[in-house]
């Protein structure tokens, strides 16, 4: 039995970025591959959130794309998750409840 091919390939092409005057990316190009886990470090303000917001599609590239499985990222989807650094999850609800939170709101749990 052939294996289906791992999902979640994330690709940036060329890809730039600007806010105001402040270039944040410029000609970024990086994938990452399903399995590995990898790690975006440098120091404050050199864009490693700007890249998080981009693969999740909180905001678009002013150049270059970035692909999901080879489909471009138009917008925010399921199909991505960011886990924020900051406390966001509802208080007053268990684990659990965080955690099925979305795909509950989506249809996909009973």
């Amino acid at each position: 039995m052939m294996k289906a091919p791992a999902r979640g390939r994330v690709e940036m092409r060329s890809v730039g970025k600007r806010f105001d005057r402040t270039t944040v990316l410029e000609n970024c190009s990086i994938e990452f591959r399903p399995g590995v886990i990898t790690g975006l470090i440098g120091p404050s303000g050199c864009g490693k959130t700007t890249i998080i917001d981009l693969i999740a599609g909180y905001a678009a590239p002013d150049k270059g794309e970035i692909l999901l499985d080879g489909i471009p990222v138009s917008g925010p989807s399921w199909e991505r998750l960011v886990v924020f650094q900051e406390t966001t999850l509802f208080p007053w609800k268990s684990t659990l409840r965080n955690v099925a939170f979305g795909p509950l709101n989506r249809g996909a749990l009973c």
